[in-house]
């Protein structure tokens, strides 16, 4: 349940912060052996460098220049999430030399103690 949370939380993050009416929002899964590799990427406004840790801390949000609804806990409980798993999450995405947000974790293949 808690993966299919973070990918779902995910795409509606790029789908709600998309600044044109139409957009692209894809999700890709590689194998690593013992752990998976998750990337939700867009074609967005994307996101400040400096604001990349900014995005997971509680009640955290960025002015994405829309009306979306939100109290800034999404992704601080994806973080969460996927570090209680044993996983990792970063983000790439740089306005200033392209369009477009990734953000990716790892999740381990098999989660013997998942405590959050």
């Amino acid at each position: 349940a808690p993966l299919d949370l973070i990918v779902r939380n995910l795409i509606d993050n790029a789908v709600k912060h998309h600044d044109s009416a139409s957009g692209l929002v894809t999700a890709n899964c590689t194998d690593l052996d013992d752990i998976l590799k998750i990337e939700i990427s867009d074609d967005g406004p994307g996101i400040d460098p400096k604001h990349h840790s900014a995005i997971f801390l509680p009640f955290r949000r960025l002015e994405s220049g829309n009306t979306a609804n939100g109290h800034g806990m999404g992704l601080a409980f994806v973080k969460r999430w996927v570090e209680a798993a044993g996983g990792q999450i970063f983000i790439v995405s740089d306005p200033a030399n392209s369009r477009g947000t990734c953000i990716a974790f790892t999740w381990p293949k098999s989660v013997t103690n998942f405590d959050t």
